[in-house]
């Protein structure tokens, strides 16, 4: 372990978006961080070799040997991309060795990954991430982003909102996010330059890795990086996005109870009111219910949104967006899954489980396989058809949901089948700035809340 660090004054950690700035900012920011987090608590670093990485595994030594009051461990991906990354992971292996901190390196099996590498890179470094954490104990995961890739984030999201201030995707990357309903994820570094990373590193004599790919124009962000942009103007417009994203998403959970009647898991009914689709705060809430109800990573893009906005002027009109049918009836918003494309008959055996089409969790609790068909029909897996809702719609609605069945032949129920609704896109990605809607819609879909992030004033 690293030698204990001087005892140096820093500021009371009331504000998470503090910036730090010089050598001394990556030890201040772990201090900081640390200090935030009201338990002991077993923290897992992801620590490639680079920089950045490189001083977060530096500081957070260094800001926890005087009380060794949290457990450190360290967890290096292994994306076999390249050639020298596993001389890499080593590399990070032998530092940990040297400093007695527990390391691991997980190795990405990425045979037969054809398109959209870097988002099924991000995606599988996230899940191995996970799970390392998790045989660690660790429930709080720590990486090195910084404010030059904070920066970066909200200039390539602002070209893809053509500039529009008002767009909630500029609040960038979240202090801290869940993932997969399992694990936090928090940036500790977020509001901090990569040169005063490399300052603190060549303070403590402590090399780095440079990885050839950050230097590839290929990628987009390298050539947001080369171009050059203005940390401190994007981080602050990141903060401001952030406020409005958070003030949204309580306004949104605010109106849920009013507005927002969930039939069955599948069919969902809007009320609306007067203008209420001129309401950003509607349109937002609109997408997200497609997502979940469609089973989708994300909900409609801008011109598809925007398509579906205008589509639902009409007092009476259907539309489709992200696999999700909306069917507007007056003031009536039903909204449920489209019934092309869904999952083949499947089979799932005793004790395994499945998310079937993105939209729920099933788990065979019998001593038998269960075959799963799509299409339950009216009064399977709910209490029975509302008299206030149209029969065709849930009829529509219902052939939609799973059903399990003891022979396929017969047809014969069996009633040993767990099904759990999935709330896309939170179930992934649950960022921060959600955290207040999400939990509304956990009750709302009548689910186990998630547990909340261990750093104490992340809402704040």
């Amino acid at each position: 372990m690293m030698a204990a660090a001087n005892a140096a004054p820093f500021p009371t950690p009331t504000s998470p978006s503090l910036v730090f700035s010089g050598a001394d900012a990556a030890l201040l920011a772990a201090r900081q961080f640390l200090a935030r987090l009201s338990t002991p608590t077993n923290l897992l670093l992801a620590v490639s070799g680079g920089s950045d990485s490189t001083a977060l595994l530096a500081a957070f030594c260094k800001a926890n040997a005087a009380e060794a009051r949290h457990r450190l461990a360290v967890c290096t991906v292994d994306h076999a991309l390249r050639q020298g990354s596993a001389e890499e992971a080593e590399t990070v292996a032998a530092l940990c060795r040297r400093w007695s901190i527990p390391h691991e390196t997980v190795r990405w099996a990425h045979d037969g990954v054809g398109s959209a590498l870097q988002a099924q890179a991000r995606m599988a470094r996230y899940q191995l991430l996970a799970g390392c954490a998790a045989r660690h104990g660790a429930s709080l995961i720590l990486t090195g982003h910084t404010a030059d890739d904070q920066a970066e984030t909200i200039a390539m999201r602002s070209a893809r909102a053509g500039g529009a201030e008002e767009s909630l995707g500029l609040s960038g990357m979240a202090e801290t996010v869940l993932f997969d309903r399992r694990i936090w994820i928090a940036r500790p570094f977020l509001t901090l330059s990569r040169l005063d990373l490399r300052a603190f590193l060549s303070t403590q004599d402590l090399g780095w890795i440079d990885d050839p790919s950050n230097d590839n124009p290929a990628y987009e962000r390298v050539r947001i990086r080369q171009a050059g942009i203005a940390l401190d103007g994007h981080l602050q417009r990141a903060e401001a996005a952030g406020r409005r994203r958070r003030a949204s998403s309580q306004r949104i959970a605010a109106m849920l109870p009013e507005q927002l009647r969930l039939h069955s898991p599948a069919l969902a009914e809007l009320t609306l009111k007067d203008a209420g689709l001129d309401d950003p705060d509607m349109q937002r809430l609109l997408g997200l219910l497609a997502a979940i109800l469609g089973g989708r990573p994300h909900g409609p893009g801008r011109e598809s949104l925007a398509a579906l906005i205008q589509a639902l002027r009409g007092e009476r009109s259907r539309f489709a967006a992200s696999r999700c049918l909306f069917d507007r009836r007056g003031s009536r918003l039903f909204l449920h899954r489209e019934r092309r494309a869904l999952p083949d008959e499947m089979t799932l055996q005793p004790g395994a489980a499945v998310d079937w089409d993105n939209r729920f969790r099933l788990v065979n609790d019998s001593a038998d396989p269960i075959t799963i068909r799509s299409g339950a029909p009216p009064g399977t897996l709910d209490t029975g058809p509302d008299a206030l809702v149209p029969p065709s719609v849930h009829r529509a609605a219902h052939a939609t949901l799973p059903c399990p069945v003891h022979d396929p032949a017969s047809g014969t129920m069996l009633p040993s089948l767990r099904m759990t609704p999935r709330l896309q896109p939170f179930d992934t990605f649950l960022p921060c700035f959600d955290t207040i809607l999400a939990l509304r819609l956990d009750a709302l879909f009548d689910r186990e809340p998630f547990f909340l992030c261990p750093v104490h004033d992340v809402l704040s």
